[in-house]
């Protein structure tokens, strides 16, 4: 199964002309961060190419009401804390920030299988020591139910479900919480 949906993510974000973008479909952990790469980008309303870029590690520009949104993947963040962070995606408006790390682990403890709480910690860590920032979420393959907000005088944390769901109208809806959720906190 995750050699199939390997070659699925390879035909829908093909790799660029300037080098080799491939991921091992024995790397699931890799091939989910990829995945909500392309994901992001549909939520923006932005093209495969655009994801397949941002995997390569280009930024992408985007227009966005207020300023161009500029989306980065993997760059290390300057804080004032004697700490290297390094979220796997940084969208940008102007001098706010919304960081989003992709977290292909579930909770096996739990029944349902429910994403690891403890990773908000580090989603809190991103908000609150990288300057300009106004949340942070992880993302996580759980269902719509789980998913974990809140908000204070700083901006959002938490987690938002993003799993790929055979059903094109629940995968909309995901890709439309998570634009809300960028709305909200990016203007």
């Amino acid at each position: 199964m995750i050699a199939r949906c390997a070659e699925r993510l390879e035909r829908a974000a093909p790799a660029l002309s300037d080098g080799d973008s491939r991921v091992s479909p024995w790397s699931t952990a890799a091939l989910y961060e990829r995945w909500c790469a392309l994901e992001i980008c549909r939520a923006l309303g932005l093209s495969d190419e655009h994801g397949a870029r941002l995997m390569a590690g280009a930024a992408v520009r985007a227009p966005w009401p207020g300023g161009a949104l500029i989306l980065d993947a993997q760059r290390t963040a300057t804080s004032p804390m004697p700490l290297a962070l390094r979220p796997d995606f940084t969208l940008r408006v102007g001098d706010r920030a919304v960081h989003l790390d992709a977290k292909y682990r579930l909770d096996p403890s739990t029944r349902d299988g429910g994403f690891v709480r403890d990773e908000l910690i580090k989603m809190h860590a991103y908000r609150d020591a990288i300057p300009g920032s106004v949340g942070a979420y992880a993302l996580f393959p759980g269902a719509a139910e789980d998913r974990i907000e809140g908000r204070d005088a700083r901006g959002g944390v938490g987690a938002l479900p993003l799993r790929a769901e055979r059903d094109e109208a629940l995968r909309r809806a995901q890709r439309e919480a998570l634009r809300g959720v960028l709305t909200e906190l990016l203007g």
